[in-house]
């Protein structure tokens, strides 16, 4: 029989508390018979908080840099860090160094082994390797959803959460509004009450010490009267007044919002008051957001919509940027506002400017974001190519051509403060690999390659419901991000036994076979199949047909997160199975049966959903293979882009 157990805090912060009743949640799953409870005690059995008592790693920052410190002998001792967001991080560690793991976001995760916590020895202190590494979160997603990534975060030893826009509209709104799925009744979401959904994240962001990262793209509208939540969205009619109008860009002589969308209309920025506007919007955030330590200033989010005016047309609009940036700066120092600003090399601001530097690098945190880079190979690979000459409105992506570091390094000569990278791997990128090993691999020897390539850590703009898709590569991705070293093969083997238990071997096998047949190289477009291929994909048809037997054996283990993981998996077979069908009537070249299996795939996966919602994302798979995938078999296809709609 375990013993009673007291838990001590050490600091008196709602995180530190937080984390002590994580701590006796998952102790009292471990160890049925436990009774652990808080208590003021000084000979309380384990200490949980900061405390100068307590021994840690010395780090550079105690606020940005997250070490961990447990000792505990026999069911005794403590657990600490260097700030409370670390003590939570190493409550969850402890479970995981104990056989635990925390396979996907949710309860459902949650793989807790049942053993005596007077028992329990764990011993280890250690720094992340990577200062920055955070979650922003795309895609479709209900407020549930974005909550489980936000507590997902501190389980993987993740230290920040970014929020884009004034309001997660563009993700609330596909979800709620039920585009291209039958998973539940449209429910229309008001903007006041998506604004109530931000402030309950926000508290629960705020709970778990993670830092906060906000804003980005939405400054532009802001200015011109719009708090918008969207991504290229139509904006509401006359929001540019004509006293406006000097303020946008002027393309092919016309000042109008540049596909009609306000965020995605570049502004006049050679014009005093256009800059002025911005930065005042800018500061006004900041005051009356003073709790926010990190703020995002980006421009607008599309390219080849640059001012040609006079005064712009010869000047870079990173010239511009950096300005303005120097500008904001000033303003903070001026009223005294310790907030770190983050701005963008991304589209048209790839290339640096000629004459303007940052005159305050502490203030600021440079990311870089290779939009549409391969990812078949590895980040250090995209410095191949060559620098490019700025076409003013005749952008060409540069990242598409393994010359994205190349921009990088030009930043790093006159930037010397701290850079993060913001990678897209779980938001397009992961539809091609279904399986997740090969996608997570690649993701994790990208994270082992930051240092040497200058950059701080990562912020994942990722999908935010990536159950069967996403769980591998975000497991790799956080762990070599605090380590530093992988050893990829051992991770991904043990996140197989914690999920599957043990009937794990064969679970992994089936999946390697569909990964070979529905081969991430060819949907990238890098590798063409032909006849040879369809012996590949017969193999692991048959697979798929012999193991279902097992995967019906477990659909009623007795553990939650073990039962979960084979529904997901049982869903994933069914999805693989047609693709299999799929890209075996697509190298047969027979348009009329493929499309008659895609159908059937389409009505599969959105089924998926509205059984299984955090499992997959049916608007954004649906999305990247009539984007991006179907094209390449079907060349002829009609395919709306702005809309991924398909015309069969």
């Amino acid at each position: 029989m375990s013993k009673n157990l007291k838990i001590l805090l050490a600091d008196g912060s709602r995180t530190t508390e937080f984390a002590a009743r994580e701590f006796i949640r998952l102790s009292k799953k471990m160890d049925t018979d436990a009774v652990v409870s808080l208590s003021e005690s000084e000979n309380a059995d384990i200490v949980i908080g900061i405390s100068d008592s307590l021994p840690c790693e010395k780090v550079e920052s105690k606020k940005l840099d997250d070490a961990i410190t447990i000792d505990i002998k026999d069911g005794k001792g403590y657990i600490t860090a260097t700030n409370e967001r670390s003590v939570l991080i190493a409550v969850y560690r402890f479970f995981t160094e104990t056989g635990g793991a925390f396979v996907r976001p949710g309860r459902a995760g949650e793989i807790i082994p049942r053993k005596s916590l007077s028992s329990l020895t764990v011993k280890l202190s250690e720094a992340a390797s990577a200062r920055y590494r955070g979650f922003c979160f795309e895609g479709s997603a209900g407020y549930n959803h974005i909550l489980e990534l936000i507590d997902f975060a501190p389980k993987l030893g993740f230290n920040i959460f970014f929020t884009q826009l004034w309001r997660p509209s563009f993700a609330l709104d596909r979800w709620y509004n039920n585009e291209k799925s039958p998973a539940h009744t449209p429910t229309l979401l008001s903007e006041e009450a998506q604004d109530a959904l931000v402030i309950q994240y926000e508290r629960e962001i705020s709970l778990r010490g993670l830092n906060h990262h906000k804003m980005g793209h939405g400054w532009i509208p802001s200015v011109l009267g719009e708090k918008t939540g969207h991504w290229h969205g139509i904006s509401k009619a006359g929001l540019l007044k004509d006293e406006h109008k000097a303020l946008v860009a002027e393309i092919n002589g016309e000042r109008k919002l540049f596909n009609d969308s306000a965020v995605d209309t570049s502004f006049c920025y050679s014009n005093p008051e256009a800059r002025r506007l911005i930065v005042d919007e800018v500061v006004k955030y900041a005051l009356e957001n003073r709790e926010t330590d990190t703020l995002h200033v980006w421009l607008a989010d599309q390219p080849n919509n640059q001012c040609e005016c006079e005064r712009c047309k010869d000047t870079l609009p990173s010239e511009f940027y950096v300005d303005m940036l120097n500008e904001i700066d000033e303003e903070f120092t001026k009223h005294n506002i310790d907030t770190r600003v983050v701005f963008l090399s991304y589209l048209e601001l790839f290339w640096t400017p000629k004459r303007a530097r940052i005159k305050n690098p502490e203030r600021f945190i440079l990311l870089f974001a290779p939009i549409r880079r391969p990812y078949h190979r590895p980040l250090r690979a995209q410095k191949e190519g060559r620098l490019m000459p700025f076409i003013r409105n005749g952008w060409i992506n540069p990242c598409t051509s393994y010359s994205a570091l190349c921009y990088l390094d030009e930043w790093k000569k006159q930037f010397p403060g701290e850079c993060i990278l913001f990678d897209y791997h779980l938001m397009w990128d992961c539809y091609n690999d279904i399986v997740g090993e090969e996608s997570g691999m690649m993701l994790a020897e990208d994270m082992l390659d930051l240092s040497s390539l200058g950059m701080d850590g990562m912020i994942s703009c990722q999908g935010t419901r990536l159950g069967f898709i996403g769980a591998i590569p975000m497991l790799l991705m956080a762990k070599a991000l605090w380590s530093g070293k992988i050893d990829c093969e051992s991770e991904i083997e043990s996140f197989y036994k914690a999920s599957y238990g043990e009937d794990s071997d064969i679970c992994r096998q089936t999946l390697k076979k569909i990964c070979l047949a529905v081969k991430p190289n060819a949907l990238r477009d890098v590798e063409k199949l032909d006849d040879s291929h369809l012996d590949v994909i017969n193999d692991a048809k048959k697979a798929i047909k012999e193991i279902y037997p097992t995967v019906w054996a477990h659909l009623c283990d007795k553990d939650f997160a073990v039962r979960t993981s084979y529904i997901y998996l049982s869903e994933m077979l069914r999805l693989a199975d047609l693709l299999c069908d799929f890209l075996t009537y697509a190298i047969r070249k027979d348009e009329s049966e493929a499309l008659k299996v895609w159908s059937e795939v389409l009505a599969s996966i959105k089924e998926t959903e509205a059984l299984y919602p955090a499992a997959l994302d049916a608007f954004e798979f649906a999305l990247v293979w009539h984007r991006h995938i179907l094209p390449i078999f079907f060349p002829g296809l009609q395919i709306n882009y702005d809309s991924g709609e398909l015309t069969m």
